[in-house]
């Protein structure tokens, strides 16, 4: 179990005004759960008035759900952002969390295939600059682990054969928002 506070402090003061903010982010861990509180209290006063306020942002909490890649929230939530804006709502959200994966495989990047037809080096260049290079054994390689590049440009790729032969193709590449890798699912 652990407990953490995140806070931010400001204010000002004068001879007939006082303002004072206070922003706190608190949290409890246990086992694979957490559970987090956002809030933020105001006070102001000055010329006749008084005001004191503790607003409750939101409450929820939080846990992986390591064999489906996924994170779980229930209590206080948004909805993904990655095609219309975001919407905050109470109740449950499932969503496939790219974190759960290695570097090499966040985000999108195309399958390489190939025939190799000896033991060969394998080579993907992309506008111009080397991004893989391996050695593939003889017969069909597909290489799924390309880290992404930049979002445009297709990737020329160069098996040097053995035998001193060499096959040179060219895989179409550009990346849209939700394109995924092949094999790979994202739900929210």
């Amino acid at each position: 179990p652990a407990a953490l506070s995140n806070y931010r402090v400001s204010g000002s003061g004068g001879t007939d005004r006082d303002s004072d903010f206070l922003s706190l982010l608190s949290g409890l861990n246990y086992g694979p759960w957490r559970l987090r509180n956002n809030g933020a209290w105001n006070y102001s006063k000055g010329d006749g008035y008084h005001s004191q306020r503790w607003n409750n942002i939101g409450t929820w909490v939080q846990r992986a759900i390591i064999p489906l890649k996924s994170e779980l929230v229930m209590g206080d939530s948004n909805t993904g952002n990655d095609v219309f804006d975001s919407v905050g709502f109470r109740g449950a959200r499932l969503y496939s969390s790219d974190n759960m994966y290695p570097d090499s495989l966040q985000g999108y990047a195309p399958t390489v295939r190939g025939i190799a037809r000896t033991a060969a080096k394998l080579t993907i260049r992309q506008n111009g600059y080397v991004i893989y290079q391996s050695y593939v054994s003889p017969g069909a390689f597909a290489i799924t682990d390309l880290n992404p590049t930049s979002s445009s440009g297709d990737l020329e790729v160069t098996v040097d054969e053995k035998d001193g032969s060499q096959q040179r193709y060219t895989v179409p590449y550009s990346t849209v928002p939700l394109l995924q890798r092949e094999g790979r699912v994202k739900y929210d």
